[in-house]
């Protein structure tokens, strides 16, 4: 499976460094709220929740399309609504990165 980083070309242009930003800041967002469930996610919801983080449709949908490429992402399309969820092993990194976050500091048993 491809990784975010993996998605550098090398050039490292202010339009690739956006690109992996906004692909970078997906991937975050749907581990960190989404691993556990296996809806998709309708990509208008996307657009607009990174549309929060100032980040546009236009790079959001090509965010979408990298990541799903890249074999990170799941899409499915029901008429004209296109949705997506983590891939199974994103969903298996998220728990795992999760479980290590949340032991950090804590007691050995």
């Amino acid at each position: 499976m491809t990784t975010v980083e993996d998605l550098d070309t090398g050039n490292g242009s202010a339009r690739e460094d956006r690109a992996r930003s906004t692909a970078q800041l997906l991937a975050t967002l749907m581990g960190d709220y989404w691993y556990a469930g296996q809806d998709y996610i309708p990509s208008a919801a996307l657009v607009g929740l990174l549309g929060e983080f100032g980040v546009g449709e236009a790079a959001t949908r090509a965010a979408l399309s990298r990541l799903t490429r890249a074999g990170q992402l799941e899409g499915t399309k029901t008429g004209r609504t296109t949705a997506y969820r983590l891939a199974p092993a994103m969903v298996a990194t998220a728990k795992s990165v999760s479980r290590a976050i949340t032991l950090v500091g804590a007691e050995p048993v």
